[in-house]
């Protein structure tokens, strides 16, 4: 659910950068080419930022999957040795219980 939350958010920012992009344009005092100047420049800081934080995204799930994937190493090691150590106690249960039977 966290993800979902997390593209909203992404998702919210991105329409508001536009907006004020939008905005910037319909109420700036400035020449088109001054204009088209500082839009090419904000797109390409906005280019480089979303390149920046789409690494720094797929980083953070690289790390979290191999998270995930030591964590489920570990669970199952540890459902190995609870199989393991039910089984001797059932075996000994059953041993126990064919001692009483003689």
């Amino acid at each position: 659910m966290k993800s979902g939350r997390f593209f909203f958010g992404t998702l919210m920012f991105l329409f508001g950068l536009l907006a004020g992009v939008v905005a910037g344009i319909l109420f700036a005092p400035r020449s088109g080419q001054e204009t088209r100047r500082r839009l090419r420049g904000i797109a390409d800081e906005t280019g480089q930022r979303v390149g920046k934080i789409t690494e720094e995204t797929k980083q953070a799930v690289n790390e979290a999957a191999k998270h995930g994937r030591e964590w489920a190493g570990e669970a199952g090691g540890h459902l190995k040795n609870i199989k393991q150590e039910a089984r001797q106690t059932a075996t000994g249960i059953v041993e126990q219980g064919k001692g009483l039977i003689r």
